[in-house]
């Protein structure tokens, strides 16, 4: 069993500062390593088969792009699983992943927020300016969603309209209100986009 610092700091002093000097020297190199890779500034390399130990440092474990993204190490799984991400090669059973996969991440959850599909997320991953029919199709798939869209904002216009009146009414009664005179005059309760 390991010593608590404390200890060792009492047993011997000197061990314990040259071992408390390596950990933070090790800890501001991978700290290091991380920003320049992040900032453009280190190459990014293939990750190996080994320990954690040989876990390239531009690398990250699963728990580390959770915790920058935002996202539940579950859902990352998922999109791993259904081809929207994509792992190095697992060390000692974890799973590596690039630190590009943060932003691959954000514009998942953009376009989720934009009411696309994960097969159309899909084409808007793989478009390219190479890839041109796939950089086709995401344009289609554009141009389907938006009648769509513009429809919901113009039923959501109707309800917003006739909340508002009805927040101004003073009828006493339902029976006396023109608001529910006519039903036809709002949208039917669905304003899901499909």
């Amino acid at each position: 069993m390991p010593a608590e610092p404390e200890v060792l700091a009492e047993v011997d002093p000197a061990l314990a500062l040259r071992l408390q000097v390596r950990v933070d020297q090790r800890a501001g190199d991978e700290l290091r390593q991380f920003v320049q890779v992040l900032s453009g500034h280190a190459p990014l390399l293939s990750c190996g088969r080994g320990s954690k130990e040989n876990a390239p440092p531009e690398s990250l474990p699963i728990g580390e792009v959770a915790r920058l993204s935002g996202k539940a190490p579950s859902a990352i799984r998922y999109y791993e699983e259904v081809g929207l991400v994509e792992a190095l090669e697992r060390i000692s059973g974890r799973r590596r992943y690039l630190p590009t996969v943060v932003r691959t991440l954000a514009v998942i959850e953009t376009a989720q927020r934009a009411g696309l599909s994960l097969d159309e997320i899909r084409l808007l991953l793989e478009a390219t300016p190479s890839n041109h029919a796939a950089t086709e199709q995401l344009r289609e798939v554009a141009e389907q969603k938006l009648p769509l869209l513009r429809e919901a904002i113009e039923r959501a216009e109707l309800v917003r309209r006739w909340l508002e009146d009805a927040a101004r009414c003073h009828c006493p009664t339902l029976d006396d209100c023109p608001l529910f005179e006519d039903p036809e005059g709002l949208p039917e309760r669905s304003l899901v986009l499909r």
